[in-house]
């Protein structure tokens, strides 16, 4: 039987990768076979993402009321129908309602986890299962994308069929016999047994005991401005995301970039996000740091620049996992702070992803209008660096205007 962090870095790794297979097939579908226009990629990204904030800021406090449970076994009902569905699709405004629906199911989905990984947890645990949690999605969404080229390849429908198989095996998951038992974040039960033991409190080498750390002396009043801020950043690092993701066609298909070659470019990003969340599980002085979080998202806004001024494959795969760096830091600022100083974490789970929903539902929409402006296919990256700046400067005013109260 499974104890609930292995469980649940389970079904996260797996959602993840079926969400990746899921996320490459539809972009690529309406692009290469049903060739629809910038302005319809963009609302094929768009619109899952608006119903994805409503059902994420409601699933979350949901689940505080009914369980986390039923609510887990629903979303992962949703999902798998929203691929079964979207097999049997030859229209473009066909594919809408089934993607759609995937972004209701995800938003009842990812809350609700992020809640019960916190559980009956401590702020030190909190940390550890933050960096567990976002290590087995992120592995997730590189594999995912990659798996999703390769079987893309070899017919357009594999991929859809591939992740409604594993939505259903989440469902099998989430019904068994004390699914959500409480147990501890601990040494003791680290997922897959003693392999993420490295990772403990303990034995993280790039600590240090000099002085106190960041988490212990920062203020109420500071570790509250952080929780703003870390949710400004990730708002603006799904801009980013979902412009990149949902638009990647439009560029990839001048060059014949497809395929296995577009799974590689599309999942990379996510493996950037991996490596950085080992770091940030491993090095602690990052914790309330504006230097830190503020040069994170200016590195973003320079990479994005040279990766429109870029056409060489290989220099867009390194500079795609560049890029996935500071968006590491990003997600991770806002889902640690929160979860940490929260007393209700269904809801701090809901407004987390909230916020990524408004900017998956901003970045491809704004990004896809760019494109169809300037006639540039690669100009929504550059909308997405500029916002990077607007939002460094809207953070920076809120902290000046914070540590004067």
């Amino acid at each position: 039987m499974f104890r609930r962090p292995q469980l649940l870095t389970t079904i996260s790794l797996t959602y993840s990768w079926a969400f990746g297979m899921f996320m490459v097939s539809i972009p690529l579908i309406a692009k290469e076979h049903l060739r629809v226009s910038e302005t319809m990629l963009g609302l094929y990204g768009c619109v899952p993402a608006v119903l994805y904030i409503g059902s994420a800021w409601v699933s979350g406090r949901l689940s505080e009321r009914l369980g986390r449970k039923g609510i887990l076994a629903f979303a992962a009902l949703f999902s798998a129908v929203s691929s079964c569905l979207l097999i049997l699709m030859q229209r473009p405004w066909l594919l809408l309602p089934p993607a759609a629906l995937g972004g209701v199911a995800a938003g009842f989905f990812w809350p609700v986890l992020e809640a019960a990984m916190s559980d009956g947890q401590t702020s030190r645990q909190i940390k550890r299962a933050t960096g567990i949690f976002n290590m087995s999605w992120m592995i997730g969404l590189v594999v995912g994308p990659v798996t999703g080229g390769f079987l893309y390849q070899i017919h357009r429908s594999l991929p859809l069929a591939a992740s409604g198989g594993m939505y259903a095996g989440i469902l099998l998951l989430v019904c068994l016999p004390r699914a959500m038992e409480i147990a501890p974040w601990g040494k003791a039960f680290a997922p897959w047994g003693e392999a993420f033991a490295p990772w403990g409190e303990a034995s993280a080498p790039w600590r240090t005991s000099r002085g106190p750390e960041r988490h212990e002396a920062a203020s109420a009043r500071k570790r509250a401005l952080f929780v703003h801020l870390g949710l400004i950043a990730n708002m603006t690092t799904y801009f980013m995301l979902g412009s990149y993701r949902a638009l990647l066609p439009e560029y990839t298909d001048q060059v014949g970039i497809t395929g296995k070659r577009y799974g590689f470019l599309a999942g990379v990003i996510y493996l950037g996000m991996l490596l950085s969340n080992l770091l940030l599980m491993r090095w602690r002085r990052w914790h309330y740091s504006l230097r830190f979080l503020f040069g994170a998202q200016a590195l973003a806004a320079a990479l994005l620049v040279s990766f429109a001024l870029c056409n060489d494959f290989h220099a867009l795969l390194l500079l795609a996992l560049l890029i996935g760096f500071p968006a590491g830091v990003t997600y991770y600022s806002s889902i640690y702070y929160g979860l940490e100083q929260s007393a209700s974490k269904g809801a701090h789970g809901g407004n987390h992803e909230a916020v990524i929903g408004l900017g998956l539902a901003l970045g491809p929409w704004l990004g896809s209008l760019t494109i169809a402006a300037t006639d540039r296919a690669r100009s929504n990256l550059i909308l997405c660096a500029g916002v990077y700046l607007l939002a460094i400067a809207a953070q920076a005013a809120l902290t000046r205007k914070r540590l004067r109260e």
